[in-house]
């Protein structure tokens, strides 16, 4: 066999010549058999069987390790999960807004000193009834919300502080 090797820049780059189909060797002067690469033993047999199974094993646990770590996850999510976040966070926020709107109607009533102890005295899974449907629906909804609801009755039943004059 011969080696030729050819340096250019700092790489090494190895030719190796061998017969061509035909039994004719590829240079005149080879007459040996063609080199024949061989398979590195961690790719081999056994070896490779536990190089497959450490990677399965190691794949399972990032995955395992990413979406669980502690219940709160690496940041990693799927879609579905960040859908639900994301909704979750923005009828938090609307109810924050919406929450103060459907108290002061509720306080801009008539006789709101009788009401107000009449809504205290309701029990709370209760209180959706004494409330208007529209001041407790968010929008684009079709029932009231039992958070919207908790919020408002929560506005409603804190002490009043007297304007300082």
């Amino acid at each position: 066999m011969i080696e030729r090797r050819r340096k250019a820049t700092g790489l090494s780059i190895q030719l190796f010549f061998g017969n061509l189909p035909g039994g004719k060797p590829l240079c005149p002067s080879c007459n040996e058999r063609p080199y024949v690469m061989q398979v590195p033993s961690a790719l081999s047999g056994e070896s490779l069987t536990r190089l497959l199974q450490g990677a399965a094993i190691g794949f399972a646990l990032a995955v395992v390790v990413g979406f669980n770590w502690f219940g709160a996850g690496f940041g990693w999510v799927t879609g579905g999960t960040a859908d639900k976040m994301a909704n979750s966070r923005a009828e938090t926020a609307v109810i924050a807004v919406l929450a103060p709107i459907c108290a002061e109607k509720f306080l801009a009533q008539a006789d709101i000193a009788a009401k107000k102890v009449a809504f205290a005295k309701v029990d709370s899974w209760k209180r959706r009834d004494e409330l208007a449907k529209e001041w407790t629906t968010l929008p684009g909804g079709s029932y009231q919300s039992t958070d919207l609801v908790d919020a408002c009755s929560a506005e409603i039943l804190k002490p009043q502080v007297a304007a300082v004059k």
